[in-house]
């Protein structure tokens, strides 16, 4: 399932036509920050509007008009399955629900980038590691450790001051768990 940057743009800029607004927010933070051009994993977005839950039908729409398949996230949300040359690509759309949370500011505090004369936002990188420790699975853990790689190779700069900042916002019984788990992984002492 690899897809380039041209592929990526694409599919958000159809998405954006329809109207639905969001917040990248998933390891295409990550790939873009390094500037990767080949992509394999899912297109994650927090979405603005239309609630994925809430206005769920008008996701269903979508899918039909461009010929995609929907299925759902592992928390019920709406997610595309686009058929393309070199395989597919999935979106899937996210809003705060159930275990799935994440901070007003983080969202509020998302940057906008130019892609190919495209404008998307995304997460702060810092936000992006700072769910990944909060998930703490295997995978996110192992990229945490990945990541401490590009650190320390100087192939990328993490703002300590943002990750403190971004862990406070999470309720209070849950920083320990955030802060030991990006301990663990050597992102902060």
């Amino acid at each position: 399932m690899t897809y380039t940057i041209n592929d990526l743009v694409s599919v958000l800029e159809k998405i954006q036509r329809y109207g639905i607004q969001g917040v990248i927010i998933g390891s295409t933070v990550f790939y873009l920050k390094i500037k990767k051009k080949q992509f394999e994993d899912d297109i994650d977005l927090f979405v603005i509007k239309p609630s994925p839950l809430a206005e769920e039908e008008e996701y269903v729409q979508i899918a039909y008009r461009e010929s995609w398949e929907i299925s759902y996230t592992e928390i019920g949300t709406p997610r595309f399955i686009i058929k393309h040359p070199n395989g597919e690509i999935i979106v899937e759309f996210y809003e705060n629900i159930h275990d799935f949370y994440i901070p007003e500011e983080v969202i509020a505090s998302s940057t906008k980038i130019r892609i190919k004369n495209t404008d998307v936002r995304t997460i702060q990188l810092e936000d992006y590691i700072v769910l990944k420790a909060r998930a703490a699975r295997e995978y996110d853990i192992a990229f945490l450790k990945q990541l401490k790689l590009y650190i320390n190779r100087g192939k990328i700069k993490i703002n300590k001051k943002r990750i403190q900042e971004v862990i406070s916002l999470f309720p209070h019984e849950e920083q320990s768990f955030i802060r030991n788990k990006l301990y663990e992984a050597k992102i902060i002492e």
